[in-house]
Parts: C-alpha cells; structure tokens; sequence
C-alpha cells in the first residue's frame, strides 16, 4: 500500500490544493479589505500545500484553483515565472474559465532538468482588474533520487512549539535510509529531535519546533538536508515565519 501511494504521488502529481498565502486580484482590489473573507469583485489563487515533486525526465499534472469573490466571474490566465531549466508546462498559455473553480496544469522535466528545490511564481492574470499572485514550490528529483515533501510555510509563535511532518518521495529505484539535519534557525528557536533517520521501510517522520518567548520575529529560511547511505544529498529550504506572542 505504501509503494503505491509514492508511485501515485510520483507520476500523477496531483496534491491537495490549499488556500492561498497569496495577494489577490480583480477590479475590487482597490477597495477597502474586509476582516474576514474574499472581497468584492477579487480573486484568489490557490495551488499545492506542499512541494510539487517531479522526477527528471517525467511528468505531472497539478490542480490550480481560485476563490472568487462575489461578482467576479472572469476568465484568469495562468503565467508561471522563475521555473527551473528543464521544466516546461501544458498547456503553454493556462486559463480558468468563468464558471470554473480550478484548473489542470501539466509539468515536463526534461532528462536534464536542473535538479533542486525551487519557489517559483504563480500569476493570475483577470480581464479587467489587477493581477492575484502567489508562490508555487517545486522540487525536480534526481532520476533513482529522493526529494523532501513538508509544508511550504509553517507558523510559530513566541514561547509556544509546533510538530512539522517531513515526507520522503522516493523516485526510481531508490532505496536507502536518509540522515535528516536542519540548519540557519533563527536565535531562540530549537528543533527537536535534532538529527534523525528515515528508514528505507519508511516514507515520513515528525519534528517538534519550540520557540522561546523571546525567540526573533520574522521570516526565515530554513534548510533540511538528507543524507542517504548509498547516493547524492539532497537540500530542501522551507519557510519559518515566527510570530508574535499574543
């Protein structure tokens, strides 16, 4: 069961979709924000919670979606920038209809396809208004290699801890026990436990995040680097916003 669900997750690339940490778009963008829920005539882009994984020389289909707010009902193109080399995209020019609530995007890594974790950027362009945008993460795997799948962003308060998952997407052949470290933790904030092994039999593991109340406040990046016993390490850099204490 667990070697079916990664080839799944591998080859068809379809991941939960979740709500946007982007800035939206649409003619009632100028208008003032409500204090809760989609303004007026404005829109939204939502894209994967967790990295997008590919593996060199194949593909994935993803599912873009768009909250809309009352009286918008536009067609909004889709435009990709900062992909890595080797990445192209299906349809070349994306669009979500009117009426429709999400599209499918088709993503091709070439045999050579730079290999890495990558932010790229999701532009949703309406047909009258201002443009939605929001980052979209992308990870291309090594052929017979492995890549992370954790969440893009995590949230942490001041003097308060937080459990993050870290997965593993084995591609290929690949089979090896994976060391896993983290790195650049902002001042006050600890991980625990600090180094820790997936083993080949498994797929994921947790780690515990503790903020002092005096930890720094903003956002970092944070890098968690794998290990294998038998191939090439692999790097992965999140996002660590740390809040202040309410």
């Amino acid at each position: 069961m667990r070697s079916l669900f990664l080839k799944m997750v591998l080859l068809s690339g379809v991941l939960l979709v979740g709500c946007s940490q982007g800035s939206p778009g649409g003619p009632g963008v100028t208008g003032p924000s409500p204090s809760f829920g989609q303004a007026e005539n404005t829109f939204n882009l939502s894209v994967p919670r967790m990295a997008t994984t590919v593996q060199q020389g194949e593909s994935f289909e993803a599912s873009i979606g768009i909250q809309r707010g009352v009286n918008f009902d536009q067609d909004v193109a889709l435009i990709f920038s900062n992909l890595p080399v080797g990445i192209s995209i299906q349809p070349a020019e994306p669009k979500i209809l009117r009426g429709a609530n999400e599209t499918k995007v088709k993503f091709i890594a070439e045999s050579a396809a730079t290999a890495g974790s990558f932010q790229a950027k999701l532009t949703g362009h309406p047909t009258k208004g201002g443009d939605a945008q929001v980052d979209f993460s992308l990870s291309v795997v090594v052929k017979d290699s492995f890549t992370f799948k954790l969440p893009t962003r995590v949230e942490l308060k001041q003097g308060t801890d937080t459990t993050v998952p870290v997965e593993i997407v084995r591609a290929g052949k690949f089979v090896s026990d994976v060391s896993l470290t983290f790195t650049d933790f902002p001042s006050g904030v600890s991980i625990e436990p600090i180094t820790s092994v997936i083993k080949s039999t498994d797929a994921a593991t947790r780690f515990q995040l503790t903020a002092t109340k005096e930890a720094a406040v903003g956002q970092f990046n944070i890098t968690i680097t794998g290990t294998p016993v038998d191939g090439t390490k692999v790097e992965h850099v999140w996002k660590l916003e740390v809040q202040i204490a309410e």
